[in-house]
């Protein structure tokens, strides 16, 4: 049976780039308990002195105030509270400025309704595009264009930023630096204070010479994600059903936000793209109903073509992201 999730909105906007082009502007940066960046936004200056308002859910969050006049009094509310006027001194302006592209800009609306949390949206994985060195300042940095939360960003990363973690098929990667990932790449990045990439961790590359019934089955997670591999094999409003090289299936959740998107490692010109968002978008191999058992696994993959697999990341259950790749 379909589990019923109703998400919430969480009206939050990330601020991973630090820039403060005037003093009447201060950044606030909260932090889960492992110290991850989990959200982020800005203040101009009021009659109140810097006054943020934050979601109830992230009271008792450690937090930093950066930027702005230092003079002027800070007021960091939850939910519904409401600040004391008080009054505060005349801004006065700052030139200051970041010369490194940082990741990702800041939005200018909420996280997407697909995200049931703040921490579901910071954590989600990225595709690279693109990867190309080049010199900032006399550094060598990696500008790597990525696809995530559903749009195209651009970040530059220093090389000194490195690969923590990855499957063991890749463990060569771990301690590389940028320079070593190649387009199609599934990643999560971590962000220091300023917004900049201070580690990689790996998920998956594609793979042209394997085929989804062959290849080894990826069901793995932490403490953020749990990633479903497999051929979709049925897909329809509210949910999507993916078989493992077995034919066990797991059931999991759709949302019409879910973002699909799709890796094509054959492809000529562009091989990654954001395809949309809904079950819509995602490319299904038939199976014919005598081939599955009562509880909906696959029995029998005859006259089975799967043109492509997929890579989930779920969050209890209901899909964020649905990761293509078509062989």
């Amino acid at each position: 049976m379909r589990k019923l999730i109703s998400f919430i909105s969480v009206f939050i906007i990330t601020v991973m780039c630090v820039t403060a082009h005037a003093a009447n502007i201060a950044v606030i940066a909260v932090y889960d308990a492992d110290s991850r960046l989990i959200y982020g936004t800005q203040t101009p200056k009021s009659e109140d002195g810097y006054v943020f308002r934050l979601p109830k859910e992230l009271e008792g969050c450690e937090y930093k105030v950066f930027g702005g006049d230092e003079d002027a009094k800070t007021s960091v509310l939850f939910g519904d509270e409401t600040p004391e006027p008080t009054e505060t001194p005349t801004p006065e302006p700052n030139t200051a400025t970041e010369e490194p592209t940082t990741a990702p800009a800041p939005t200018k609306t909420p996280y997407p309704e697909v995200y049931e949390k703040a921490l579901d949206a910071v954590n989600a994985p990225a595709v690279v595009e693109s990867v190309n060195e080049q010199l900032i300042n006399g550094e060598t940095w990696y500008k790597t264009v990525m696809l995530y939360q559903g749009v195209e960003m651009s970040t530059d990363i220093y090389e000194g930023a490195t690969i923590v973690s990855a499957p063991q098929a890749h463990a060569e990667l771990v301690g590389q630096n940028a320079e070593a990932l190649r387009e199609g790449d599934v990643i999560h990045f971590t962000c220091d204070l300023q917004g900049r990439v201070k580690s990689i961790e790996f998920i998956y590359r594609p793979n042209v010479d394997e085929t989804a019934l062959s290849s080894q089955q990826i069901v793995g997670g932490d403490n953020y994600s749990t990633f479903y591999f497999g051929v979709p094999i049925k897909t329809a409003k509210g949910y999507m059903l993916v078989a493992d090289r077995s034919g066990k299936t797991s059931e999991i959740d759709l949302s019409e936000g879910t973002f699909i998107y799709t890796v094509s490692p054959r492809a000529r010109g562009d091989k990654v793209e954001f395809t949309g968002t809904g079950y819509s978008q995602i490319p299904v191999s038939r199976v014919r109903s005598e081939n599955f058992d009562s509880e909906d696994n696959v029995i029998l993959w005859d006259e089975v073509d799967p043109i492509a697999y997929v890579l989930v990341r779920a969050r209890g259950g209901s899909a964020t992201e649905v990761i293509v790749i078509e062989i």
